[in-house]
């Protein structure tokens, strides 16, 4: 949920900052689908690598029983 309450408005919000200082060019669409592309990828390695320890053999998550 961060994403899109905080990152995605702040990016913007500092877009149009560095465009006003003259700083920041408008977004080329190479440059745009660049940073897609690695934002999917590290989204799908961050997915893979939380999901590892649980398959691995759950140490890190015990399991629990019936209440007692």
């Amino acid at each position: 949920m961060s994403s899109p309450l905080v990152v995605v408005p702040f990016a913007l919000w500092a877009r149009a900052r560095l465009r006003r200082a003259g700083v920041s060019g408008p977004a080329r669409v190479r440059d745009v689908a660049a940073g897609l592309g690695l934002a999917a990828v590290a989204t799908a390695g961050a997915h893979a690598a939380a999901g590892r320890p649980r398959r691995a053999g759950g140490a890190s998550f015990p399991r629990r029983g019936p209440a007692r």
